[in-house]
């Protein structure tokens, strides 16, 4: 019969490390078929320490010692980590024993009773969802990581304010979803707003883009000065300046574009 190509890339993969140890992630394992989850879960057990499949003249073996396996899922475990959101009130009141206890319980009810995926795994770490906060925090950090990568290239320093940042992630340019909670009707108040793709929600942002791609490519090298970023009320515009600090504490900027984010 024929070798699903997820197997035999797995096997293949632990076969040319000859021994050194590897990792495997699976993303997505909800798309994986049963019988190749079981056969990872009797691994995990202990039950084996081999994967395999077979070819028409020979069997094709991974000896699976020194392999770490990372499986993810965006739809086993949603489920668990709503529901505990809502009867413990929010974020803040998550006990993580039992929100774990329930992912495992969920994610092994997609199997047959015999594979028990998630109660063999070592580890099991929750993807919580994203706040709005939570993605400022992420695009703050990969604007700190863009300044030290062209710092005394592009500019001295780059600085984007908070103003911006928040905007650029605001409902108006991002997708957010709203967790009520179940017990209350006609609730008005959401437990939670978060993020409807996580960071993926970062990928496609407007405001990055501009930074990585214009910001570095299109806009002029002033290596002894600091490029600032900041949002204009009144336009809603970005607004791109370059500043330097005179002798006696002065600030002097000259504007060097402004857009809107599309």
């Amino acid at each position: 019969h024929e070798v699903h190509p997820a197997k035999e890339l797995i096997v293949n993969h632990i076969r040319s490390r000859r021994g050194l140890g590897s990792v495997i992630i699976i993303h997505h394992i909800e798309l994986l078929p049963t019988p190749i989850l079981s056969e990872i879960s009797q691994v995990l057990r202990g039950k084996t320490d081999t994967l395999s499949y077979q070819m028409p003249e020979q069997l094709v073996e991974a000896s699976c010692d020194g392999t770490v396996f990372v499986l993810t899922s965006k739809q086993w475990g949603t489920k668990s980590i709503f529901q505990h959101i809502q009867i413990n009130g929010g974020l803040n009141g998550l006990r993580r024993e039992s929100l774990v206890s329930s992912i495992r319980w969920e994610v092994d009810s997609h199997l047959d009773y015999w594979t028990k995926l998630a109660s063999h795994t070592k580890t099991v770490a929750p993807f919580l969802p994203f706040e709005q906060e939570d993605l400022s925090s992420i695009l703050q950090s990969r604007v700190q990581t863009l300044n030290r990568k062209y710092q005394g290239l592009h500019w001295n320093r780059l600085e984007v304010s908070h103003a911006t940042i928040k905007y650029s992630i605001g409902v108006e340019h991002a997708e957010y979803l709203d967790l009520y909670n179940a017990e209350e009707e006609e609730s008005v108040v959401a437990l939670l707003t978060f993020s409807a793709s996580g960071a993926h929600t970062l990928d496609n942002n407007a405001l990055w883009q501009t930074l990585r791609t214009r910001l570095v490519t299109g806009t002029r090298r002033r290596p002894g000065l600091t490029l600032k970023v900041d949002l204009d009320d009144n336009s809603k515009e970005i607004v791109f300046r370059w500043c330097n600090r005179e002798n006696g504490g002065l600030e002097s900027c000259e504007e060097e574009w402004r857009s809107l984010l599309t």
